[in-house]
């Protein structure tokens, strides 16, 4: 069963309400609790790099 009409059309009904009900729930936390979301954002970015051994880009202060 796909939408047929509309902004979402061909899109999974169920999986287009649960992507939306998740983007809405994200908003509110972050208008919400700005110092927390910041925290667990930062958090999460750190291990990421950590992890994966990520490094940021040099440009446009590459020295070569």
């Amino acid at each position: 069963m796909r939408s047929e009409s509309g902004l979402f059309k061909g899109l999974n009904p169920t999986v287009t309400i649960a992507s939306k009900v998740l983007v809405i729930g994200f908003v509110i936390f972050c208008a919400v609790l700005a110092e927390q979301a910041g925290a667990i954002f930062q958090d999460i970015s750190t291990t990421v790099l950590n992890i994966w051994a990520w490094s940021p880009p040099c440009w446009p202060s590459c020295s070569t």
